[in-house]
């Protein structure tokens, strides 16, 4: 029961691990860090609330909130940043196929430890 509440998560995580280092070659990092600290400051609040009345799968519960909310704040708080116009979001422009090489770079590390 407990890996089951914590498959609607994996989908917030999956997106989140994609769109991270995507943000990060375009150097939108403060974003990040904003995003970061409050969805670190919403888990302890859930992980108490959902651990109270749920037990165990209370955890798991508050981990896919977590990871669901804090991919939706850092998808809308990159979307409402100055630097939105930009972001190459619809279609490829010369400049994001120039940062393929660092978006690569970011994300190759990490493919290969899975």
């Amino acid at each position: 029961k407990y890996a089951q509440l914590l498959l609607p998560g994996l989908w917030g995580w999956a997106l989140l691990w994609a769109l991270q280092p995507w943000l990060q070659c375009h150097g939108v990092v403060r974003v990040q860090t904003l995003t970061a600290g409050l969805t670190a400051a919403l888990h302890p609040c859930l992980l108490a609330l959902l651990t109270r009345r749920l037990g165990l799968r209370g955890a798991a519960l508050a981990e896919s909130i977590s990871n669901c909310v804090s991919f939706l704040l850092l998808l809308l708080a990159a979307g409402c940043t100055p630097l939105r116009r930009a972001l190459p979001w619809a279609r490829p422009s010369r400049a994001s196929v120039a940062r393929l090489l660092d978006f690569l770079r970011l994300r190759l590390p990490g493919v290969v430890m899975i």
